[in-house]
């Protein structure tokens, strides 16, 4: 397995230093990935599975880090797709429990990619959640569609 390191921040408190998790995205498998530019972060580009220590801000789709899931003709039409596919997507992480102290693994299953891409889901999304707190908290969320956010 290819694995591209990087570090990615997204935002930035000056009362206390951020804190990274780190998070291995492992599907859909091949894709080339760009991780767009954000507000203090340069675009960066690698492929799929990549692993990344990503700041922890919240699971909240909308505070996620932007990212293009490229699929070339022979990975889309796998999917179900007749072409090549762009994928938007979003890379939320949020503060971390126990948990995150190990590596957070996110995958969109095969059957979810294959209804989004024949059109029968808008959506797709996948969330790790520690169960060893109380109440169980989901600390990582990956979401892809075809549309932009």
């Amino acid at each position: 397995m290819r694995a591209s390191q990087f570090c990615l921040v997204i935002s930035t408190w000056a009362a206390c230093a951020p804190t990274y998790v780190t998070v291995q995205v492992d599907a859909p498998v091949p894709a080339h990935v760009i991780i767009e530019e954000g507000a203090v972060t340069p675009s960066f580009e690698t492929d799929t599975p990549f692993r990344g220590n990503f700041e922890a801000v919240s699971t909240r789709t909308r505070d996620g880090i932007r990212l293009l899931f490229e699929l070339d003709q022979a990975t889309a039409r796998r999917y179900g797709a007749e072409d090549k596919v762009t994928l938007y997507g979003r890379l939320a992480v949020g503060q971390p429990t126990s948990l995150p102290r190990e590596e957070l693994h996110v995958a969109i299953p095969e059957d979810k990619l294959r209804a989004l891409l024949r059109g029968e889901l808008e959506q797709v999304w996948t969330f790790v959640i520690d169960h060893r707190v109380t109440p169980p908290k989901e600390v990582a969320r990956l979401v892809l569609q075809l549309e932009e956010f």
